[in-house]
Formats: C-alpha cells, structure tokens, sequence
C-alpha cells in the first residue's frame, strides 16, 4: 500500500477488517445493488474509523447507535409507504 496503486492481499485484507466491510464492497465488476441502507451505515462507519480523536470503543458505540437510528428512520418510512400503497390501492 502507499504506492498509489491498487493493495496488495495483505494491505486490502486489512483495509476491510479494519473498515470492517465485506470484500465484495470493493471489488469492481458488475453492479449489483446495495442493501438497502448498507450505503450509509458504511458510509457513516467508514468516517468513524477515521477519526484519531476516538477510542475504538467509542467508535463501536456511535456505529450502534447510528445503525439503530437509521432502521429505526427507515422502518418508519416503509410504513408510510406501505401507508400510501394501501390508499391509492
């Protein structure tokens, strides 16, 4: 790593350990479509991780409490929609 280029195994392998994502994420090739919300969670982790002024403990803890929020906001909005789908059906 830090030659500009592509990492080798070793590099990678830690980069997604450490990340804390699959390998498949980074990996080019054809698209797929993300989980939903997998986006912003890692999105959001990735940022977190990258923090110096955090302990590792803290970091998991605000990626908790992160990923409850959003599926808590999320499940709230697949409920309106479920919502609207019933009205206009």
């Amino acid at each position: 790593m830090g030659n500009g280029n592509s990492p080798d195994i070793d590099g990678f392998a830690k980069l997604i350990s450490w990340l804390g994502q699959p390998a498949e994420s980074f990996l080019r090739g054809p698209k797929k479509v993300a989980t939903e919300g997998a986006g912003a969670v890692a999105v959001v982790s990735a940022y977190l991780r990258a923090s110096k002024d955090l302990s590792s403990e803290s970091i998991k803890f605000l990626e908790a409490v992160f990923e409850a929020a959003y599926a808590k906001v999320k499940g709230r909005e697949e409920k309106v929609s479920l919502s609207s789908a019933r009205v206009q059906g």
